[in-house]
């Protein structure tokens, strides 16, 4: 989003408009333009595709580029016993049999990332048999919700 916001309001500099005169073009309020232009999440898209189109900006979309996840791995977090488990970027489904079963919906060879895998998990704890998971995955899960407790605050 703030990629975009940016780019909206460089062509619209480059451009010489005043951010009142685009917001009057483009049908909306001058508020919502600077919401635009400050990538502010409660915009709707067809503002930003009303504010694209003044400008006469076109919106490219294009797939992200899928990393190894087994060449390149997270920030190391540290697990119970205080010994640093790396977690892949991107994550697998087929290489973790109980991740792959309650992610039923998703290809076989699609990588989730790590707050993607961690949500799954969580919502759907109550179908996992802790017993029968394999060591890796139990590996992986801790690590997720370490990693996950360090960016909240304890209740």
């Amino acid at each position: 989003m703030s990629e975009l916001a940016h780019c909206i309001r460089q062509r619209r500099l480059s451009l010489g408009v005043s951010a009142v005169v685009a917001a009057y073009t483009a049908g909306m309020s001058r508020v919502t333009w600077h919401r635009i232009e400050n990538a502010e999440p409660s915009v709707t898209m067809g503002a930003y595709f009303s504010a694209l189109e003044v400008l006469g900006l076109d919106l490219e979309l294009k797939p992200r580029e899928v990393v190894n996840s087994r060449e390149e791995s997270a920030n190391p977090v540290l697990d119970d016993t205080n010994e640093a488990i790396d977690i892949p970027l991107h994550i697998p489904i087929q290489d973790y049999p109980q991740l792959r079963q309650i992610a039923w919906h998703i290809k076989d060879n699609f990588e989730l990332t790590q707050a993607e895998a961690f949500g799954l998990y969580e919502r759907n704890r109550r179908h996992l048999d802790m017993d029968q998971m394999q060591d890796h995955e139990l590996e992986l899960l801790k690590a997720l919700e370490n990693s996950s407790l360090k960016g909240r605050h304890a209740i």
